[in-house]
């Protein structure tokens, strides 16, 4: 059943599970949350302003969708020129993937992470990607993560690093990196952040 509620009003959630990914206009992101009303009736997070306490995990609800447990990262040249590349991520039960890369910059000379874009791998399960300045159309090597996130400000905790590597005149490359329990920490919320452009 279909119900509509007047904009402003206030539900109370007894917690949210995963469903289908629908468009958050607000946030600018797909959103795969479904908070639960009355222990049964459902609504969708794109539609409601703000997100489920951090620590809160997902529960099961009618026709709900398995919680993402793998992923696998790839890059491809872009379509766009030689400072372009193409990032896709594919994995069990994905539905929602955002993107990172770490680079110094005036605010963090030691480096931080950066967002890329968050896509419906329904929809759009490849990012394209113009490379930062420094790193374009020259031989550089680039750290990127491809993490699975249920929304915006929602990662998982599932995601993949990787150093991409441009040489001119070739594809570019990725190889696996390992990171810090830290680092996966910041690359996930810098890859699932809402965009903000």
């Amino acid at each position: 059943m279909v119900v509509h509620l007047p904009a402003g009003c206030e539900l109370a959630f007894t917690g949210y599970c995963i469903g289908d990914v629908v468009h958050d206009l607000t946030g600018g992101s797909p959103d795969m949350r479904w908070f639960i009303l009355n222990d049964h009736d459902v609504v969708a997070s794109a539609v409601i302003h703000g997100n489920p306490p951090a620590a809160l995990r997902p529960i099961g609800c009618a026709d709900d969708a398995p919680a993402p447990t793998e992923l696998s990262f790839s890059v491809a040249a872009g379509t766009s020129g030689s400072d372009t590349v193409a990032l896709r991520a594919t994995g069990a039960n994905l539905g929602i993937v955002g993107y990172a890369y770490f680079s110094a910059d005036a605010r963090s000379p030691k480096g931080r992470w950066h967002p890329i874009g968050i896509v419906s791998t329904a929809t759009e399960p490849t990012e394209p990607w113009q490379l930062p300045a420094a790193a374009g159309s020259q031989s550089a090597s680039v750290l990127v993560y491809a993490a699975a996130c249920l929304g915006g400000q929602a990662p998982t905790g599932v995601g993949a690093a990787g150093v991409l590597r441009l040489r001119p005149g070739s594809d570019p490359s990725l190889s696996p990196a390992s990171m810090s329990a830290a680092q996966y920490a910041a690359a996930d919320q810098a890859a699932c952040a809402y965009p903000t452009g």
